[in-house]
């Protein structure tokens, strides 16, 4: 018989749709921290996908990607679940930065119960939501640094069956650019998707768009999420498929030696080869200092957004095809 979904003092019934807010949190001076949630239980029975958005507070555009998708999905058909979470990060959100202001940081997790405020916050959306999780999207956007392709990272260093899975579930999103991540130094992963495919369920990390509320990213992102539960047959149907994704495993970073405005002359997504101009650097009187080119051939999977740049800042990412 299926049952009711929980979690925190939210519960939805076989059927049924609910959101509400799920305690993540208390400061300093006793305000509660809440994240917005939606719950669909479906009808019938199946697996538990988690979406998360909004970790960082200025990834605006994969916002409304949420709520459409909680909008789209119809509870009587669905097989399964869905816990969906528009702003996983309330603090950075209302305040309009990338980051948590209070610590300067960004909720990970497991986190840490008696840590700074992001690992509390990060510590009780796992604890509360992802440990659920058969199946998770980590929604990431265009932010005040830049403008990104549509990407699926999926974590290298997971079991083959795991990394299977979530390359399946990347194609089906219908991204750009599927990413291969490896680890990064030592330690234990604290990246969301890369835990919860740790903890054996297929993950995606998905980078998209430019910043803001718009349509264009709203649509695709939400045509993504919907691809991937029919891939999963948690939806009826077939996933949309609009473009072959072209897949990496390592990206290369592009620094300026120069500090002035930046100006693009490339768009993410753009392929381009190596010696093509990136992006020329103007100083206050709009003269031209210098020109930052590719240094490899691939596509471009990041370019910077806000103009104002210091010399060896970061400008773009041109991943290697």
């Amino acid at each position: 018989m299926k049952t009711e979904l929980k979690v925190d003092g939210l519960t939805a019934g076989p059927g049924e749709k609910v959101k509400g807010f799920v305690l993540f949190d208390e400061s300093a001076a006793g305000i509660q921290v809440q994240a917005p949630v939606f719950l669909i239980n479906g009808a019938h029975e199946g697996p538990t996908l988690v979406v998360t958005s909004g970790v960082h507070g200025d990834d605006l555009n994969t916002i409304p990607m949420t709520w459409r998708i909680a909008e789209q999905i119809d509870a009587g058909q669905l097989r399964g679940q869905v816990i969906a979470i528009p702003v996983v990060n309330p603090l950075a959100f209302e305040a309009g930065t990338h980051l948590t202001p209070a610590d300067n940081d960004t909720p990970s997790v497991p986190g840490n119960a008696h840590g700074t405020i992001s690992e509390r916050i990060g510590h009780n959306l796992y604890h509360k939501i992802v440990v659920k999780a058969d199946y998770l999207i980590d929604m990431h956007g265009g932010s005040k640094r830049s403008t990104l392709a549509a990407l699926a990272g999926i974590d290298g260093a997971a079991p083959d069956g795991i990394v299977k899975r979530s390359y399946d579930m990347a194609e089906a999103f219908n991204t750009d650019l599927i990413i291969v991540m490896q680890p990064k130094g030592e330690g234990p992963p604290k990246a969301m998707f890369q835990i919860a495919s740790r903890n054996g369920a297929p993950s995606l990390i998905i980078g998209m768009g430019r910043m803001g509320f718009n349509a264009e990213d709203t649509e695709r992102g939400t045509r993504g999420v919907l691809n991937v539960l029919k891939r999963l047959k948690m939806l009826d149907g077939e996933p949309e498929l609009r473009v072959t994704p072209r897949e990496t495993g390592s990206e290369l970073y592009h620094y300026t030696p120069y500090g002035g405005s930046f100006f693009p002359t490339v768009e993410a997504a753009q392929e381009v080869g190596e010696g093509d101009v990136l992006g020329i650097v103007y100083d206050v009187f709009g003269d031209e200092i210098g020109r930052v080119t590719a240094q490899t051939n691939g596509m471009v999977a990041a370019i910077r957004f806000y103009p104002v740049i210091s010399a060896g800042e970061w400008v773009a990412s041109v991943a290697r095809l």
